[in-house]
């Protein structure tokens, strides 16, 4: 299935021109081995956008693609979280001094994006503990529902009658 420009995510975009710009300059080897990729397979496959780049991962592939991290930055957290999360993350963001050099952003802001790639990889492992919970839940009561019916298909028999006697 041939993916269009309208389905490939905005940062796959980006990555993809990025690359497409530096031809000639650069080669996709060379850009690959600055981001800190074995192969340059990890840009192809973040330029189509069948790999989410790791968070952790933006500093040296903006400087390898001689970009903006914040830009790049930005458009990754575009992977990861929906539109009132990124809303709040820039209300954060935008609290920070202006005195603060670009550098300094860059790193805070690599830490920030290891510390949401964290707490997103915690929430799935949540999730999954809890599907997993729920599903044993089901299954104790499904047990207990039926040792319900058998006590009480048995309760008839074994009750004493206390009736008054003739």
């Amino acid at each position: 299935m041939s993916r269009t420009s309208k389905n490939i995510s905005r940062i796959a975009q980006f990555i993809g021109r990025r690359i497409y710009e530096l031809q000639g300059t650069r080669s996709q080897l060379e850009i690959a081995k600055a981001a800190g990729f074995d192969s340059p397979n990890m840009l192809s496959m973040l330029k189509t956008g069948k790999v989410k780049l790791p968070l952790d991962r933006v500093e040296r592939l903006a400087r390898a693609l001689d970009c903006s991290s914040a830009e790049l930055a930005r458009l990754a957290l575009e992977q990861y979280f929906d539109r009132p999360t990124l809303e709040l993350l820039r209300g954060a963001v935008s609290d920070v001094p202006a005195q603060v050099s670009e550098s300094d952003l860059s790193a805070a802001a690599t830490a920030m994006l290891v510390e949401a790639q964290l707490a997103v990889r915690d929430a799935r492992y949540a999730a999954q503990l809890s599907r997993s919970a729920i599903s044993r839940l089901d299954q104790v009561t499904e047990r207990l529902m039926t040792l319900k019916r058998h006590l009480e298909e048995l309760a008839p028999a074994a009750k004493p009658d206390h009736s008054d006697p003739p």
